[in-house]
C-alpha cells in the first residue's frame, strides 16, 4: 500500500485550474514584455533586460500523490506543478520572445513527515541538484528552489521582499489543511503587492460547521469565532452568520460571507481583481471550498475568466457551479 495519500476530486480540480492558470499567467507576462524587450535590443541592451518569476507554495505537502491505494504509481502535487510551469515559461520566453527570464521557486511545509515526502518527491521528479534548503532568497540562482522546513508566516517578510523586487511577477498558492494560515492580516499583504497573482484555498465547509458558533458561547465555540475572526480582518462576519442561521438560510449565508470575504480581499486594493469559483461535489450536499484567484491585470482577470470556465469538468467526478 502506498504511503501516499490518493488525491480525491477536490484536490484534482485544484491541480487542473493552477496548471492551466500558471501557463496563462506566464504567456501574458511575457508577451506583455515583447516590446519592451525589442526596445532593449534595438538599442543595444538587450543583456540587462533582468525578469524574474517566483511560484511560491505556501503549504506544499508531499508534493505528489498515489495514483490509487495499491498502485506504485504517483502524481505530481501543487509544488512539482508550479515548478514545471515556471519552467515552460522560461523555454517561451525563449523561444518565442528571445529572452530568458530567472525563474525561483519558494516552498514551505511544516510538518516533517510531509517535508520528507516532499525532498523525496523533488528528488524523483529530477530536481535535487536545483535544491536547496535556505531562507536566504536572494541568494538563490536562477532555476533553483527552496525548500523551507517551518510556517511560512514566520517568513513572510523576506519573501514578500524577494517578490516584490522590480521585474519580478510571482504566484502564491495558500492552500492550507483549514482556515489557519489563511489571516487577513497575511493575505491583505500578499495580493497587495502589484506583480503579483494569489489563489486562494477557502474552505467554506469547515466555515459552514462552525457558524452555529455565533448563537452559543461556550469557551469552545468562543474559540472558533476568534480563528474565523483573523481570517475574516475583524468580527463582522459574525452578523451575517447569525442572522441567517436564525433565517436558516444556509444558501444565502453561503453567499454572503464567500462575497465578505471576497470583498476583503479586493478592499486591500482598488485595481484587484478577484474571482472565485464554489466547488460541489457529487455526493455532497454543501460546497466544499471556494478558490480565489486574485491579479492586478486586467488581462489577467479575463484570463481567470477562460482557465476557471474550461476547467474540463466533464471530466472530472465533481460538479462546478461558477459565479463572478
Amino acid at each position: 500500500m502506498s504511503p501516499l495519500s490518493v488525491r480525491n476530486p477536490q484536490t484534482r480540480v485544484k491541480h487542473e485550474i493552477l496548471g492551466q492558470y500558471l501557463e496563462t499567467w506566464g504567456g501574458i507576462i511575457v508577451n506583455g514584455l515583447r516590446g519592451p524587450y525589442q526596445k532593449r535590443v534595438q538599442g543595444g541592451r538587450a543583456s540587462g533586460f533582468a525578469v524574474k518569476f517566483v511560484y511560491v507554495d505556501c503549504f506544499a505537502s508531499s508534493g505528489r500523490y498515489a495514483e490509487s491505494d495499491d498502485s506504485p504509481e504517483w502524481i505530481p502535487g501543487s509544488p512539482l506543478i508550479g515548478i514545471k510551469a515556471l519552467d515552460s515559461i522560461r523555454t517561451f520566453a525563449a523561444q518565442s520572445v528571445g529572452f530568458m527570464p530567472d525563474v525561483y521557486a519558494i516552498l514551505f511545509e511544516e510538518n516533517p513527515e510531509s517535508y520528507d515526502e516532499l525532498i523525496t518527491s523533488l528528488e524523483i521528479a529530477d530536481f535535487k541538484e536545483r535544491v536547496r534548503n535556505t531562507t536566504d532568497f536572494p541568494s538563490l540562482e536562477s532555476g533553483q528552489i527552496a525548500v523551507v522546513h517551518g510556517d511560512y508566516r514566520d517568513y513572510v517578510d523576506a519573501v514578500l521582499q524577494f517578490t516584490s523586487t522590480v521585474f519580478t511577477w510571482a504566484f502564491y498558492l495558500l492552500d492550507p489543511y483549514g482556515p489557519r494560515g489563511i489571516e487577513m492580516a497575511i493575505v491583505r499583504r500578499i495580493v497587495s503587492q502589484e506583480r503579483t497573482d494569489v489563489m486562494v484555498n477557502f474552505p467554506y465547509l469547515d466555515l459552514h460547521r462552525k457558524t452555529g458558533s455565533v448563537v452559543t458561547g461556550t469557551p469552545k465555540h468562543q474559540q472558533h469565532l476568534r480563528y474565523w475572526d483573523s481570517v475574516y480582518g475583524d468580527s463582522g462576519w459574525r452578523n451575517l452568520a447569525y442572522k441567517y442561521q436564525k433565517d436558516k438560510d444556509a444558501d444565502r449565508m453561503e453567499t454572503e460571507l464567500v462575497r465578505m470575504y471576497a470583498d476583503r480581499l479586493q478592499a486591500q486594493d482598488p485595481n484587484l481583481a478577484v474571482k472565485r469559483i464554489p466547488l460541489l461535489f457529487k455526493d455532497r450536499e454543501r460546497t466544499i471550498f471556494y478558490l480565489l484567484l486574485t491579479t492586478h491585470d486586467p488581462t489577467g482577470a479575463l484570463a481567470i475568466n477562460e482557465v476557471l470556465y474550461g476547467a474540463k469538468q466533464d471530466e472530472l467526478d465533481y460538479r462546478v457551479v461558477v459565479k463572478f
